[in-house]
């Protein structure tokens, strides 16, 4: 039991007033509200998404890049915070456990919501995500109907089923389309230029940290580019890159030579169908 959430839960049977923003009911009866969300990730790409997705609701938006800027916002103003658990300076899990500290000292009635974000979906995953303090957990990429699930959540809703595609295409076509559904054209094609830009400057780093035996640099960047991928739509590529990171946390050089070979071959095959779409 983390102290934050015993005293949230005292504070809730002392007042009778459980720890959910205002509701506002629509005509048609759903639970809604313009949030003020403060999203925490460093990623460009997943951040003009998570942009796209929260305007798309409805909802404001604030970047920051790591959790030492969150600590360092004034979390009095915002409603939600989406919360990668990976980033530099202060990860996810320790800013939040910060956040937490800094509320009970300060006797906080209304704690600041906050969802961890991450790549990492395991139950391990998921219950540290709720040791530290967060109040929910989605897992990247993030799928605006569970995105708007959470946030319904959050507003004392119900939550709501979704489903996930398993598959591992090339290309995923239903995160494709989803992703494309969050703006205008031009913010899509913008998205893909980024993402092909971004990766390829990323894969040139990655075989410079191999040359290095950098297996920290290594982990990091295939760590980013799994996310960005796997956002894109990119489930090969995000499969691959997954299984990168595993190997270079195992240490395992020759394996990681093999990926790095795969990896640039299978970003080849995508960057010439991303770049087709952008022709469409």
């Amino acid at each position: 039991v983390r102290l934050n959430r015993l005293h949230r839960a005292l504070h809730n049977a002392l007042t009778g007033k459980p720890h959910t923003l205002k509701i506002k009911s629509t005509e048609d009866g759903n639970l809604h509200r313009s949030l003020k969300v403060l999203v925490a990730e460093d990623n460009p790409i997943n951040q003009r998404v998570a942009t796209l997705q929260l305007n798309k609701l409805g909802h404001q938006i604030k970047i920051c890049e790591h959790g030492q800027a969150v600590i360092e916002s004034d979390l009095d103003k915002f409603d939600i915070v989406l919360m990668d658990c990976q980033m530099p300076v202060l990860d996810g899990l320790e800013a939040t456990r910060r956040i937490r500290d800094q509320e009970l000292s300060n006797n906080t009635s209304n704690p600041v919501y906050i969802i961890a974000m991450t790549a990492n979906t395991q139950q391990d995953d998921r219950a540290a995500c709720l040791e530290a303090g967060m109040d929910d957990f989605i897992s990247k990429p993030v799928q605006l109907n569970e995105l708007r699930a959470a946030l319904k959540k959050s507003l004392g809703g119900e939550p709501e089923k979704y489903l996930n595609d398993d598959d591992r295409p090339l290309l995923s076509r239903s995160q494709l389309d989803q992703l494309r559904s969050n703006g205008q054209d031009e913010d899509f094609h913008e998205i893909i230029s980024m993402y092909l830009e971004q990766t390829g400057k990323q894969l040139c780093m990655l075989h410079e940290a191999f040359a290095e035996q950098n297996l920290e640099s290594i982990s990091h960047i295939s760590h980013q580019i799994k996310g960005s991928s796997a956002n894109m739509g990119a489930s090969q590529l995000a499969d691959a890159c997954s299984r990168l990171e595993n190997e270079s946390i195992a240490g395992n050089l020759p394996a990681i030579r093999q990926l790095l070979t795969e990896i640039s071959g299978t970003f080849d095959r995508t960057e010439v169908q991303l770049r087709a779409i952008l022709k469409e």
